[in-house]
């Protein structure tokens, strides 16, 4: 017997003899013991309509009918108890003290109480009960109509063990002979009077088990339930039920006999094997196995082969990532991968059903739904997550953790080119074999550097051609990615080399050149050199047109040639045939020179020929100079003139004067600098030197900022350019601030140049490269969670000067501000802020702060309220821009609405399911905000876009709706809902199917286009008023435009709105915000009901064909007439915010 230990107070009887009754047959195998770690089944037992299984922890588990209390197992049998027993309504409990516990049936539930023997064991009739004491002797108590509760004599004394069936009684005594007394007791058989090892007590029938492993029965045979199989003589366990017998043989396998009007004698496969116990009930039976599991079959009618347990998890995951895999209960198997420095991960398990289940998380207890902490070394590790049903077989899961340290792989399907081109593209794939890719870290960059960029990234999707369509020289594509651990690929490809820059054709000799009539035109040639080619031979250049020395006139020599991209440069040579009588004079070598800045200028000369005087070369004057100590572009013209006084055409010669020589640039102290946390550091800068200009230091950029309050490592950039526009190659400092403690700032700082104030940490706007796209400043919070950054309003408009287009991104550990450079420009009412404090635009700055509001109660109150279900993501963040005095920084005014949308960023911990949602947040409601996911860094984020100031949070917020769940828009009502974009009808329903009204389609696409509440007071319909809770929204939607179908001064607001008016109002919408709209308008002549349109709504049912927004509401019909469901405004709202790409 299986009691593990436990005190049991019993007969010393030989186990052969206790193999007649359900305790189980056996032990159960090492495997399966080692399987199990919890408590299980020992017992089991049926009743009419129910069933009950005794745990080895000594409680009670029971199942079906319950109409007399029978299955409701009272307090005092959960524990203690050694056996049990199933009648007809009633349940029997065998203490561990001996006494026995009763409950169901009024009539049945008084057992008797023996002072002088305790009870070894009980036994159930259909309306008695049965109970051996220690000392051989039965007690009887219940019905007694058939004389079952009236003990003979001969089982007074030496019994074993007792059945009870209907009404009928049986004991089998110490000397292997069966009593059996009660309905239907007729004359036993001769084999069941000696060598009886079990016996069992049916409707009208009964077994006894011999101790050869036959089976004897006698008794009624209306359904063969007393034929007992002939070749049955290896049995260890019998049971009898109303009319159907079983039998348990030694191999672990269930032979069943007799009646199957309920299947319960067709014995599943389940219990084929394994099997240690069984029970029969009136119509069904029960298999104990030796994994703990409990099989049931036959008649179900009260669920009483309903084994309880459920051996599923409901959920399981773990905080260090999420498993390649989507969670479903019926997939066992997990992976998941975790950083290189992880030493233990965090399991979560929950079960599915608690009730009558264990939950083991690497080998340990766990309680369902608490974290659990587990250890990892090495390159991998198997984590067992275990369900253990009482009642049921044990189910494992597994989780395998990956130590991951590679990071992505980035492949160019073109990686440099060897050829010059004017464009270069290349098609871009990131993998990511293990832990995958990050959504929304795939960055990239073109420079002139194999060193990654500190800036002037741009997102892309994987497998995008990533193309550079102007620039010189060498350029490089630069590709980081990183995966869901956080290793980080920055890759870079071979050299593009892009030439976009024409050749330079130097004429030899004189243009123009002077020829005398009759005399030989010599073609002088040219020179062509290209930025990359360099060189190009001679036999490249093309030479076009003829000089006719017989005739006067102007012949103009063309010259063309092609670099190895293919841009091509022309120059003309005007060639002038004269009367002959003055002399003509031919330049030497090139024309035009360029000399280096101070070089040296040798004139090549020239040299000139007269038809009478012959070679006039050396009286040819030079008038101009060269110096090549100053830069510019010098004249040199040449003259003479033969014995007869007749002077030649003037020749100029152009010399450029050029510094095309880079400046040096020299780092001064150390280029790896370490300061303590707190203390100030004074950057020893660098030294630029250049060959024309001398010192040229004070035109260094430095980019890059260091904050003495956060220990880490920073890099300042030093980049210089000459005024002649030469970049010296960069040189960099890494400045590594230690410490541990941040150090407020001390004193302000004496300057009276505009700075931008970091939380009390001085920045100077100098380093602020406007050229690239745009800056990130860190902002460390103080001790009540706030961070600021307060800019002056003259830094803004110095930038936006470069570069209109510029950001500074304000980033806390929190979120981040996006503040645009033309910021004063979007602020709504700044004019009449500015005339009412009598202050000028140049005289304010702008305070942006950014507080962590996560800890405030009536935050935290205010999601509970209006975001139920939900799950706070990140921090709850208060995005605040106020005015102030640029010289004191004295706020005096606050700005909270502008005239576009302005980028806001929440920083989470994980990254999002599909289901999430951003709220403007406050104590009276939330309302959606446009959000993406992503931000300009590669840690998860939400950015959001809002025209409005407030506090902001992003949730988790997956809602169902059992309604919608087979239903064709499932996935987008639930996006909808869990954007805040749509509401349930109540109770779990959605309503899909229900039409929408116009007001509440117009409450719903005011609400989608994030543009807060209405500020305007005037009513423009008749039939919209005040108090109407749709007030607001219809009155700003005809400020915006929305509303041009309901002309007039009625709006029928409780009218259901058409799908083409929703077309119409989706048009309306778009034009607004003035997304890419399709080249090739959308056919609208697929649609058979097109002529049902109306004609005002057309273009725009167009348009959002063409868009994707709205299709048809069958393959060839649209449906301008039908009125719009729930569900197609939820899918039209999701499309729309895809459209715009204010949501993912």
């Amino acid at each position: 017997m299986l009691l593990k230990g436990r005190k049991f107070v019993h007969l010393v009887l030989s186990l052969a003899l206790l193999q007649g009754i359900v305790i189980p047959y056996g032990s159960r195998p090492a495997d399966a013991a080692e399987t199990r770690m919890g408590s299980e089944a020992e017992q089991i037992a049926a009743g009419v309509g129910h069933s009950l299984a005794l745990k080895d922890d000594g409680s009670v588990v029971a199942w079906g009918h319950n109409l007399y209390g029978q299955s409701t197992v009272p307090e005092d049998a959960q524990s203690e108890v050694v056996s049990i027993a199933a009648g007809g309504f009633h349940t029997l409990a065998l203490m561990e003290d001996g006494s026995v516990r009763t409950w169901g049936s009024d009539n049945q539930v008084i057992a008797p109480e023996r002072e002088d023997a305790p009870f070894v064991a009980v036994a159930g009739g259909y309306f008695h009960s049965l109970a051996l004491t220690s000392n051989g002797s039965v007690v009887a108590w219940g019905d007694d109509t058939y004389g079952e509760t009236i003990v003979p004599a001969d089982a007074e004394s030496g019994v074993v063990a007792i059945a009870a069936g209907w009404n009928r009684s049986m004991v089998l005594k110490d000397d292997g002979s069966v009593v059996a007394w009660g309905f239907s007791s007729s004359t036993l058989p001769v084999d069941a009077k000696s060598g009886v090892v079990g016996i069992a007590a049916g409707f009208t029938h009964s077994l006894a088990l011999k101790d050869d492993g036959t089976v004897v029965a006698w008794g009624s045979n209306a359904n063969g339930q007393t034929d007992v199989p002939a070749d049955l003589n290896d049995a260890i366990a019998i049971a009898a039920g109303w009319n159907f017998s079983l039998a348990l043989k030694d191999d672990g396998s269930v032979v069943a006999w007799g009646d199957d009007s309920y299947g319960q004698t067709d014995v599943p496969p389940e219990a084929q094997s394994g099997v240690i116990a069984i029970a029969a009930g009136p119509d069904h039976a029960l298999a104990l196995k030796n994994d703990g599991a409990v099989i049931g079959w036959g008649n179900n009618i009260h669920g009483q082969i309903n084994v309880p347990g459920n051996d599923n998890l409901g959920d399981l995951k773990m905080d260090e990532g999420e498993f390649a895999e989507p969670f479903s209960s019926s997939n066992t198997s997990y992976t998941s991968y975790i950083g290189p420095s992880v030493s233990s991960v965090h399991v979560t398990a929950t079960l599915a059903d608690t009730t009558y289940a264990s939950l083991y998380v690497n080998n340990q207890p766990q309680a369902s739904g608490s974290v659990a902490t587990v250890g990892v070394s090495g390159p991998s590790a198997v984590i067992p997550v275990q369900v253990e049903p009482y009642l049921k077989a044990v189910k494992r899961y597994t989780i395998t953790v990956i130590r991951d340290s590679t990071p992505p792989e980035v492949r160019f399907d073109l990686n440099g080119n060897a050829l010059p081109a004017k464009t270069a593209t290349s098609k871009v794939t990131v993998t990511d074999t293990e832990s995958g890719l990050v959504a929304g870290s795939l960055q990239y960059a073109w420079t002139q550097s194999t060193a990654a960029p500190t800036g002037g990234w741009t997102a892309f999707t994987n497998g995008d051609s990533l193309g550079r369509t102007s620039g010189d020289g060498d350029w490089y594509l630069h590709i980081r990615a990183s995966d869901r651990i956080g290793n980080v690929v920055d890759a870079v490809s071979n050299a593009f080399v892009l030439d976009n820059a024409a050749p330079d054709i130097a004429l030899a000799g004189s243009n123009p050149m002077y020829v005398p009539q009759g005399g030989i035109y010599a073609e002088p040639g040219a020179t062509a050199t290209d930025a990359i080619d360099g060189n190009i031979p001679a036999s490249s250049i093309g030479i076009s047109g003829t000089v006719d020395t017989a005739s006067f006139g102007t012949y103009p020599i063309r010259y063309s040639v092609a670099d190895r991209a293919g841009n091509t440069a022309t120059v003309t040579r005007n060639v002038y045939v004269y009367d002959g009588d003055a002399p003509t004079i031919y330049l030497n070598g090139t024309n035009p020179i360029t000399v280096e800045a101070n070089g040296v200028f040798t004139d090549p000369g020239a040299t000139a020929q007269d038809a009478q005087d012959g070679d006039l070369s050396a009286s040819i004057v030079v008038t101009g100079t060269v110096d090549t100590r100053v830069l510019g572009t010098y004249r040199l013209d040449y003259d003479v003139s033969d014995s007869a006084g007749n002077a030649a055409h003037t020749v100029t010669r152009s010399v450029y004067v050029q510094d095309t020589q880079p400046p040096v640039l020299e780092l001064l102290g150390d280029p790896v600098m370490s300061v303590q946390l707190g203390e100030t550091f004074t950057d020893p800068g660098a030294k630029a030197t250049d060959a024309y200009y001398g010192d040229i230091s004070s035109r260094i950029v430095v980019t890059g900022t260091v904050n003495m309050r956060q220990p880490g490592d920073y890099t300042l950039r030093y980049n210089v350019v000459d005024p002649s526009g030469n970049e010296a190659s960069e040189v960099s400092r890494t400045v590594r601030v230690i410490g541990t403690t941040i150090v407020p700032t001390s004193g302000p700082v004496q300057d009276t140049r505009p700075y931008i104030d970091l939380n009390g940490n001085r920045f100077d706007p100098s380093q602020i490269d406007a050229t690239k796209q745009s800056i990130t400043l860190n902002v460390m919070p103080n001790d009540a969670g706030s961070a600021y950054a307060s800019i002056p309003a003259s830094v803004l408009a110095d930038i936006a000067d470069i570069n209109d287009a510029f950001t500074i991104e304000i980033k806390a550990p929190y979120g981040s501000y996006r503040v645009p450079v033309d910021l004063a420009s979007i602020i709504i009412g700044l004019e009449d802020k500015l005339a009412a404090l009598k202050s000028k635009a140049e005289d304010i700055g702008f305070k942006i702060k950014l507080t962590d509001l996560s800890g405030s109660k009536e935050m935290q109150e205010a999601v509970a309220n209006h975001l139920p279900n939900s799950e706070v993501q990140g921090a709850i963040v208060d995005f605040e821009v106020d005015i102030v005095d640029a010289n004191t920084g004295k706020e005096f005014a606050s700005a909270d609405r502008f005239s576009r949308m302005v980028e806001r960023v929440i920083s989470l911990p994980d990254p999002l399911t599909e289901y999430y949602g951003a709220f403007l947040i406050n104590p009276s409601a939330a309302s959606f905000v446009p959000a993406r996911v992503g931000g300009l860094h590669l840690e998860p984020a939400v950015t959001i876009q809002s025209y409005s100031n407030s506090v902001y949070v992003v949730v988790e917020n997956a809602l169902e709706f059992a309604d919608v769940d087979n239903h064709w828009s499932k996935s987008y009502v639930e996006l909808a809902a869990a954007k805040g974009l749509a509401e349930g009808m109540g109770n779990g329903k959605f309503d899909p199917d229900k039409t929408v009204t116009r007001a509440e389609f117009t409450a719903m696409l005011v609400r989608a286009l994030g543009r807060g509440a209405y500020a305007g007071s005037a009513a423009r319909y008749d039939d919209v008023k005040p108090d109407a809770w749709y007030y607001g929204a219809v009155t700003h939607a005809k400020e915006l435009g929305l509303l041009d179908f309901a002309r007039g001064t009625h709006f029928a607001p409780e009218k259901p709105i058409s799908r083409e008016e929703m077309a119409s109002m989706l048009a309306a919408a778009i034009s607004i915000e003035k997304p890419p709209v399709p080249e090739v308008p959308a056919r609208l002549d697929t649609y058979r009901d097109m002529d049902k349109m109306d004609t005002a709504y057309r273009e725009d049912i167009r348009l959002m064909a063409g868009l994707n927004i709205m299709t048809g509401t069958a393959v060839d019909t649209f449906g301008p007439k039908s009125e719009t469901t729930r569900a197609q405004a939820a899918v039209v709202l999701i499309r729309m915010l895809r459209t715009l790409e204010w949501i993912n």
